[in-house]
């Protein structure tokens, strides 16, 4: 039984558990791997037991100042500079005490779990934060002891950034392991936060039919998604489990947790509250009103707020993700002329190159080793930089400013049963086929059949290939899928003007059937008149209510399962419940929601117009000006190793292709999910039609530039 038609009289079965939304499970996963490996050899209890006498002992410390504060200023209330410093150190023991106590305790990093819904242990958090850091720091810092050895004490820059990322990178993967749950709990809120006018709407809307705090709460918790709709079934059950003597204490007691991050939503609880106990009609209408007032210009003002504030943020992740490695990339021609320059300087001084008599020079020998353990430590710096570090950082920045979006509207997840579609198998085969056509060139590139350029340059044609194959098989994948998507996305935008019209008719005496066919003859070509079209079909066939065609009945399933859409599941049930009870209580009741509704999704495309000279310079960046900028400088490079002899270069060209090719196809995953996730609130569908759609292109721009690059500059032609 669906859960949006169960009785909204009857009590939740269980205790709440915010399931809602799953993100994180591959984090789950991490934790559960190192954080209970690492258990089986710790001691959580000892490390409890530590912390608890450093807490005692600060606890200590603290009273036994305040005792000499005490008897200081009773001796001298005016005190002087010895007094000062005192007090300082009282507050310092304070604040010291206060942070003991939350790492034995974990009361507030218990909470930050429990919300972001990730089934960890905070023990298993920090054992695997711990891990993390300890497994990278060793693989890192012996990959920089044997690059120390082979340059033979020779720095480099590169050297320099493998000692950087050998230090950096453990640290920022304990603090993202450590402070995932935090993380993930304020995206949540901030998302929840836009969701919040959904909760009030749909209070509201039952609210005007039954003067009824604990129908109202019960309706919505069945109907909003998320940790919200988990925390109104907690409201709930805090009654049932005796916690709180009444649903209004219990609803208080969450207005009042949830207003200390939404004061908006705060506000409007109280409302929806007060007006239950107004005696006319009138004070009811106007405090829900009041209450859709209140938290959708809070949500509006939030957006705003947010859109504002987006372009430094967007400005720095677009330089840190795009702007700085190009232009490092661009450098690494004359990097590495300078570093040719002072490995020819090795060994040279006065008459390093005469030799004596019949003496073999070994100047020649020394200078090839010191090449080539240079080319090792250049080889290792330049993909560690290039493939680790530098995506690693936009990937956790983008994540930090993506986890300041407020969500609004809810994308509809349109239902897989029904989709014709390959199956993964079949993907695969035809994405390997792909690829397999599009990087054909490879081979022949590589055995030199397009000349000295082309047995250089033939890692473009792989990671053509790769992008061509990737791009296949996730359209293949998601094609029919996302047409679904988009009809069920147009049918929900038309859906607040659809529900205006259809109540109209309805508040004017015309039943239900009648009202739907002259709704759909006026909405003649779109979405919603086919809907009805098929509703239509539906009732005259079947002879059923319309209860039984839209919701179903024991006889079969109803018409909405073919469109999963919450919004117009709770609407129409709304409204057939409204017109049970007469036209004017369709008019007073649906006809607002309809209004609502229409300043929800004006809410969400106002953050969309906003933000959209943001996605599409994003989206630019990662399809067009990256890629020829890459393939560009590949040139360049490629030139250079034309006029230098050959294996002079401490990177080959063709890892140096490889490289910035592998780069791009990172960057093109980062940029995609961060600008679906500016436009949409994150959008897994959408994200992986826009891979399918623009990888592939991406790579094409890639290679275009590359041999562009080729042909205009003349590169390896004197290889």
């Amino acid at each position: 039984m669906d859960s949006a038609e169960a009785p909204l009289g009857s009590p939740p079965a269980g205790p709440p558990t915010v399931q809602e939304e799953a993100p994180g499970k591959a984090y789950v996963a991490l934790v559960h791997l190192l954080g209970r490996a690492l258990l089986g050899y710790a001691d959580p209890a000892r490390r409890t037991a530590r912390l608890q006498r450093a807490l005692e002992r600060a606890r200590a410390d603290r009273q036994r100042l305040t005792s000499i504060l005490a008897r200081e200023e009773a001796i001298d209330p005016h005190g002087g500079s010895a007094r000062d410093r005192q007090e300082r150190k009282l507050a310092s023991l304070q604040r010291r005490c206060e942070s003991l106590e939350e790492a034995v305790r974990r009361t507030a990093f218990k909470r930050e779990i429990y919300f972001a819904g990730l089934e960890v242990t905070p023990d298993e958090v920090h054992y695997a934060a711990v891990g993390g850091l300890l497994l990278s720091f060793v693989a890192l810092v012996g990959t920089l002891v044997a690059l120390v050895v082979l340059s033979q004490g020779v720095v480099s820059p590169f050297l320099l950034v493998v000692a950087l990322l050998a230090f950096v990178l453990p640290i920022s993967l304990y603090l993202f392991v450590y402070n995932y749950p935090g993380m993930l709990a304020r995206r949540l809120r901030v998302q929840t936060l836009g969701r919040a006018p959904e909760a009030v709407h749909y209070m509201a809307m039952s609210l005007r039919l039954n003067r009824s705090l604990p129908r109202a709460v019960r309706f919505a918790s069945e109907n909003v998604e998320g940790n919200l709709g988990a925390a109104l079934k907690k409201v709930q059950w805090d009654v049932m489990s005796r916690k709180h003597p009444s649903l209004e204490e219990s609803f208080l007691h969450f207005a009042d947790e949830w207003g200390n991050w939404n004061e908006d939503f705060m506000r409007s609880m109280y409302a929806l509250r007060l007006s239950t106990h107004e005696k006319t009609d009138e004070g009811l209408t106007r405090n829900l009103e009041k209450a859709q007032d209140i938290v959708l210009s809070g949500t509006r003002r939030k957006i705003e707020e947010f859109a504002s504030s987006l372009s430094g943020p967007t400005t720095v992740f677009f330089a840190l993700g795009v702007l700085l490695p190009l232009v490092i990339g661009a450098m690494l021609p004359m990097v590495f002329l300078s570093n040719l320059a002072n490995v020819g300087n090795l060994g040279a001084g006065p008459g390093a190159g005469a030799g004596t008599a019949g003496a073999p020079s070994t100047t020649g020998s020394a200078g090839t080793s010191a090449n080539s353990t240079n080319s090792i430590v250049t080889v290792v710096g330049f993909v560690l930089a290039m493939d680790v570090g530098f995506p690693f950082v936009a990937l956790l920045y983008s994540m930090q400013i993506l986890s300041k979006r407020p969500g609004t509207v809810t994308p509809p997840r349109p239902p897989e049963q029904g989709v014709r579609r390959p199956s993964r198998g079949e993907s695969a085969l035809l994405a390997a086929a792909t690829g397999g056509l599009a990087g054909a060139l490879a081979l022949p590139a590589y055995l030199g059949y397009f000349g000295p350029p082309g047995t250089l340059a033939w890692p473009v044609f792989v990671l053509l290939g790769l992008g061509a194959g990737i791009s296949m098989g996730v359209h293949v994948r998601t094609r029919a899928l996302a047409k679904r998507g988009n009809a069920l996305q147009k049918l929900e935008n038309e859906f607040p003007d659809t529900l205006f019209q259809l109540a109209s008719r309805m508040g004017e005496g015309l039943r239900f059937e009648r009202a739907v066919e002259r709704t759909s003859a006026g909405m003649r070509g779109t979405e919603s008149s086919q809907f009805f079209d098929r509703t239509l079909h539906v009732l005259r066939v079947s002879g059923g209510t319309p209860e039984q065609a839209l919701f179903g009945s024991a006889r079969g399933p109803g018409l909405l399962t073919r469109y999963p859409s919450r919004q117009m599941r709770v609407s129409l049930r709304a409204l057939l419940e409204a017109a049970s009870k007469g036209p004017q209580a369709v008019t007073d009741t649906v006809i607002p929601m309809a209004q609502h509704l229409k300043e929800l999704r004006n809410t969400d495309a106002s953050i969309r117009t906003s933000l959209r000279g943001t996605v599409q310079m994003m989206k630019g960046s990662a399809f067009f000006f990256a890629p020829i900028v890459m393939g560009m400088t590949g040139a360049l490079y490629l030139l250079l190793s034309g006029v230098l002899a050959s294996g002079a270069l401490a990177v080959p060209p063709p890892l140096f292709f490889a490289v910035m090719g592998v780069y791009l196809l990172e960057m093109v995953f980062i940029i995609g999910a961060f600008s679906i996730g500016i436009e949409t609130g994150g959008d897994r569908l959408k994200f992986w039609t826009l891979v399918g759609q623009f990888l592939w292109l991406a790579v094409l721009v890639y290679a275009v530039g590359a041999f562009l690059g080729i042909v205009f500059l003349g590169g390896g032609a004197g290889s």
